[in-house]
C-alpha cells in the first residue's frame, strides 16, 4: 500500500480581487492608495514612473512589481511614452510572499508565457475590469467551469516559476521617478486649493 504524500503548499492563493489591463496614455496618474490584498503591475508596453513608501523608482517594458498589503504606491506614466500595464490583484497569506518584497523583475519567454495564460483565462471568469471601475460589483456566478481554479493554478505556476529561478532586483531608488509622481500629486492639491481660496481646508480634504 502506497500512503497519502501531502502536498505543501508553498504558495496559496485564496483569491482574487482584481484583474485588469490598462492601456494608459502619457498623462495617466492615479493617486496613492493602498489596500489588504497584493498587487502585481506588469509593463506591458512604455514605461512607468512608481512610487512606493516615499521611493521612486522606474518601471520598463518587461518589469513586474509586487506591492504588498497595506504598501502605499502609486503610478504615473512616462510623459513621452504611453504604456500599457497588466494588473492583478489578489489575496494570499503565504509566507513565501516575502521574497517578492522590495523587487522588481525582468520577465523572460517563459514567465511572459504564464501570465498570459492568467489574461487569457481572465476574461472566462469576470470581465476585464477597466481602470476606475467599481470592483467591488463583480460576481462570479456566470463564470465558465472551473475558471477560477485555473486562474489561480497559472497565477500560482507564475509566482512559483519566479521564485524557483530566484530572479529580481532590488529596488534601486530613482529620484527623477519620485519627482515626476509627486510632482503628479501636488498639481490636483494645488487646483483643489485654488478653487477653495475661502473655505475651511482641512488635511483630509487634500488627502
Amino acid at each position: 500500500m502506497f500512503e497519502l504524500q501531502k502536498i505543501n503548499l508553498e504558495i496559496e492563493i485564496e483569491g482574487f480581487n482584481a484583474i485588469y489591463y490598462l492601456e494608459a496614455g502619457k498623462q495617466y496618474s492615479h493617486a496613492p492608495e493602498k489596500h489588504q490584498y497584493w498587487e502585481m503591475v506588469y509593463v506591458d508596453t512604455g514605461r512607468i514612473n512608481a512610487y512606493s513608501n516615499d521611493i521612486g523608482y522606474l518601471l520598463e517594458q518587461g518589469n513586474v512589481i509586487f506591492h504588498k498589503p497595506m504598501e502605499s504606491h502609486a503610478h504615473v506614466s512616462d510623459s513621452c511614452v504611453p504604456n500599457n500595464t497588466a494588473v492583478v490583484g489578489f489575496t494570499t497569506h503565504s509566507e513565501s510572499m516575502r521574497f517578492f518584497e522590495n523587487k522588481i523583475f525582468c520577465l523572460d519567454k517563459k514567465a511572459r508565457s504564464l501570465l498570459a495564460l492568467v489574461f487569457s483565462e481572465a476574461p472566462s471568469l469576470w470581465p476585464m475590469l477597466p481602470e476606475g471601475a467599481d470592483k467591488d460589483n463583480y460576481y462570479f456566478e456566470d463564470a465558465a467551469f472551473g475558471s477560477g481554479q485555473l486562474l489561480k493554478c497559472y497565477f500560482t505556476e507564475f509566482l512559483i516559476y519566479l521564485r524557483r529561478i530566484g530572479s529580481g532586483d532590488k529596488i534601486r531608488p530613482n529620484d527623477d521617478a519620485r519627482n515626476i509622481v509627486m510632482s503628479s500629486m501636488g498639481e490636483p492639491m494645488l487646483e483643489y486649493m485654488q478653487n477653495n481660496l475661502y473655505s475651511n481646508i482641512t488635511m483630509d480634504d487634500l488627502s
